[in-house]
């Protein structure tokens, strides 16, 4: 694809440890509804080494609190923009009950579609 033509979702929030498991297998829900949509891969992260900064960090950026782990997905090379793959992702069966079975509160999450720039 050429340059600028991948759209890049991502979403940074904080997840309580005692409810990694189930966590993990809403965002498998939410995976197979990405990819469906056209998303080449989704990529969920776990934090393992997130040091606190003195000026921002990432638990700070998550609104983290207490023993909570930052998360961070990221669909990948998204062929559509943002205002049109967003609301299929979002109105499809799956996001419905990922969304009744949420293992965490979205009120601190952060998202955000972005354009490719580079992808080497």
């Amino acid at each position: 694809m050429a340059l600028g033509t991948r759209y890049i979702d991502g979403i940074i929030l904080p997840v309580s440890p005692a409810t990694k498991e189930a966590y993990v297998a809403m965002t498998r829900t939410v995976s197979a509804t990405f990819t469906k949509i056209g998303a080449i891969r989704v990529v969920e992260t776990w934090g393992s080494d997130v040091p606190a900064g003195k000026t921002t960090d990432y638990a700070s950026a998550g609104h983290a609190a207490g023993d909570d782990v930052v998360s961070i997905l990221g669909s990948n090379g998204r062929p559509s923009p943002p205002d049109a793959g967003m609301p299929k992702i979002m109105a499809a069966a799956r996001m419905q009950t990922a969304r009744a079975d949420l293992t965490f509160d979205g009120k601190p999450m952060i998202y955000g579609d972005f354009t490719t720039l580079l992808d080497a």
